[in-house]
């Protein structure tokens, strides 16, 4: 499990030095670590799949629910109506699909944080980074 997270040469081996860089990927990582741009710089193509997958269905949920709560919002308190039930409903749905992206962001944050300080962190071919 450790090598699906910090996949690093095992201690002893000698790599040999590959073309992707480890300051790019890191740096990436940090800023647009949500939509897995780092794993495309490393070639990690299923890894980075699934952090912009998952980024694009919550955030589009999420606008989902942001418009459901605008517009209830707005008829209900233009309305001159209290119930509050949908408007609650809508919050509490866009609450729940930011959760994921927030734990996205957690995640690219510490790969990051490893890209950067461990000097044997490989590439998808198996070759450390320059």
């Amino acid at each position: 499990m450790k090598e699906f997270f910090n996949p690093t040469l095992p201690e002893g081996e000698e790599g040999v030095v590959g073309d992707r860089s480890r300051v790019l990927a890191g740096v990436l990582g940090f800023f647009f670590g949500t939509w897995g741009i780092h794993m495309f710089v490393l070639g990690y193509f299923k890894k980075g799949m699934v952090y912009l997958i998952t980024t694009l269905i919550c955030w589009g949920v999420n606008m989902v629910f942001l418009t459901l709560f605008i517009v209830s919002t707005v008829l209900t308190v233009g309305g001159g109506n209290d119930n509050l039930v949908l408007p609650i409903i809508a919050w509490a749905g866009m609450a729940l699909f930011v959760i994921p992206v927030n734990a996205l962001g957690i995640c690219s944050i510490v790969s990051s944080a490893f890209i950067l300080t461990n000097k044997r962190y490989i590439d998808a071919d198996g070759k450390l980074l320059k």
